[in-house]
């Protein structure tokens, strides 16, 4: 089973679920007394993880959806300063179903069968460590490599080693080594030769491990300078798709590594096949190779035959 995520489906109303063969609705709510009740209602992110549980990132902590009895397992850690409970923004799945956690407190690792979490802190005097305690957009590999972006300009981007033991980062720092000249980093991307790409606040980034290096990617004609990307996926005929956050230039781009040649898509007033927004919130790829885009709560579809020309 296929790893399936959810980037803050909901924010303070609950979480919903449709029935397709029904259309009926349930919402399910945090009830006060009640600890098989959501952790919050507040919800980040939502994973099926690859033996199809459900995990939802909340305000207050990991909550695991029990089918048989239609509630939830609930997960918490606090902080040990203010003792609320630390929320989780992100989930992504590592090695033997165990789970990667990002919050505004630290990179955390929740072991699925002992239910025990573990808490990696930024520690200026270590030059091995966290670069910043805020983080966002983890990304695994197929290396099994942990990618992630660092929430503050000056500290770029980090990736931990598989023993856990020595975080490398790259930031926006010419002529050294690890050199990230994107400074920030939105969603990663990889493609089947394992090079990576970044969104970042100057452009579409490529990252080749062979060099350990980055290069800007060039996808529109005369592009300014900073041309802010951002929602990046590779597709199955491994072309890069990309959301043009730029005020001159927004909309969707999907990029050609072999030609070199960029298809651009943006809303077109007069035509009702169009983009119909140039805002793009999330890209996905269905099994049957059609691209859809999460657009101000409208959802065009994109089929190959957008791509081919006809």
């Amino acid at each position: 089973m296929s790893v399936y995520e959810s980037k803050e489906p909901n924010k303070g109303e609950g979480l919903g679920r449709y029935d397709t063969k029904t259309n009926a609705v349930t919402i399910f709510r945090n009830h006060a007394g009640d600890s098989t009740s959501i952790a919050s209602e507040n919800i980040n992110w939502i994973l099926t993880d690859s033996i199809g549980r459900l995990w939802i990132a909340t305000d207050s902590g990991l909550s695991l959806f029990d089918p048989a009895k239609n509630n939830f397992i609930n997960y918490r850690f606090k902080d040990n300063n203010t003792g609320k409970f630390i929320p989780i923004d992100e989930i992504k799945q590592g090695k033997n179903e165990n789970l990667w956690l990002s919050t505004s407190h630290g990179l955390v690792f929740f072991n699925t069968q002992t239910s025990e979490f573990t808490r990696y802190s930024a520690d200026k005097k270590d030059p091995n460590g966290l670069a910043s305690d805020y983080l966002h957009n983890l990304f695994i590999d197929r290396s099994g490599t942990l990618w992630f972006g660092a929430a503050t300009i000056q500290y770029g981007l980090q990736w931990i080693n598989k023993q856990l033991s020595k975080c490398i980062q790259y930031k926006n720092n010419p002529g050294q080594l690890h050199n990230y000249p994107g400074v920030f980093a939105v969603p990663f991307a990889e493609s089947k030769d394992s090079t990576i790409w970044i969104g970042s606040e100057q452009g579409l980034c490529h990252w080749q491990p062979v060099t350990d290096s980055f290069s800007f990617v060039k996808i529109k004609k005369n592009q300014e300078k900073d041309f802010p990307v951002a929602f990046v996926m590779i597709d199955k005929e491994g072309l890069v798709w990309c959301a043009g956050i730029s005020q001159s230039s927004p909309g969707l781009y999907c990029y050609d590594p072999k030609t070199g040649k960029t298809r651009y898509f943006k809303n077109n007033k007069q035509d009702t096949t169009s983009l119909s927004s140039n805002l793009v919130m999330a890209l996905l790829e269905d099994h049957l190779g059609n691209i859809w885009a999460g657009i101000n709560l409208r959802i065009p579809s994109y089929g190959r035959q957008l791509i081919s020309g006809s």
